[in-house]
Parts: C-alpha cells; structure tokens; sequence
C-alpha cells in the first residue's frame, strides 16, 4: 500500500510537492493549497477507524478508508518529462499511433506550451520523434520493428 498518514498536512509534507514562487501549491486541476487550508481537512486519527491520507509514488495525494484499496486522489501533480516517459513506456509493445502518443503526454507543457508534433525521423537510430513545439524542447524517441510496433521509447 502507499505510505499512510493521519493528517493531510503530513502527506504534503512527504509528497515532496514543491511549492510555487508564490508559497502556493497548485495541482493539475486548479486547486490551491496554502498554509490555511491545508488544516481544512481532517484529521484520521482522531476519526477513528481505517482512514488514512496517502501518498502515491510519483507524489499524488489521496483518502482512503479501506487500507488503500480504493483511493480517492484529491492532489494530482502536473505532468513531468518523466512521466510522459513513463506513459510512453507504457505503449511498448503496442501498434505506433501518434494519437495515442499525444494523448500520453496528457497536460504537459514546456515553456507555457503544449502543441505536440508527433513526426516520422530522417534518423536511422530511431523511427518517430515527439516533442512539444519549443526551442530546445525535450524529445522522445521512438523504436519500431516491420510491423510499426513500439520496441523502445527514451528521452532525450
């Protein structure tokens, strides 16, 4: 199970998040946290029973009242490179499609953009690239064999 926590405060704390220029934490759907609501939600500890707040892997937060098995995320942080890796990863194994590609990168953005070229290479080391339309923008590589399956995806 993720790691559990009483109180929400304890979860941001070790999610790691970091917070904005303006002391403001903001997730991917436009919630803000700050140092006053923070203490707006509850505290499981003094509710009794199998209540936690949780922390995921990649630092989302969530309520669960059942050990874990069901979580509901309240905190989703922004998309990362390396999670768009991640999703990228995912397709191994499966028919390139630059839809699917696309939909992979989910909200990320680079320098407050976010168009996606997904285009063939005119490199032998690799068969398709992606990347958000900005200078010096992060890249991802794609490998496929004769049938146009992903063998590989990395970042550069």
């Amino acid at each position: 199970m993720n790691n559990t926590y009483y109180n929400f405060l304890d979860a941001v704390k070790a999610s790691e998040i970091i917070i904005g220029d303006n002391g403001i934490l903001v997730d991917n759907s436009g919630t803000e946290w700050n140092c006053f609501n923070l203490f707006d939600y509850p505290d499981t500890k003094n509710e009794g029973g199998d209540a936690y707040w949780c922390v995921g892997i990649d630092g989302q937060i969530g309520y669960t009242e059942d050990n874990g098995e069901n979580v509901s995320w309240i905190y989703l942080p922004k998309m990362t490179k390396e999670r768009v890796l991640e999703n990228l990863k995912d397709m191994i194994s499966e028919e390139f499609d630059a839809d699917s590609v696309i939909c992979a990168f989910e909200d990320f953005e680079e320098s407050g953009e976010n168009q996606i070229y997904v285009i063939p290479s005119n490199n032998s080391e690799y068969d398709w690239v992606a990347y958000i339309n900005v200078e010096d923008s992060t890249k991802f590589l794609f490998n496929l064999d004769k049938n146009k399956v992903i063998t590989d995806v990395r970042m550069v």
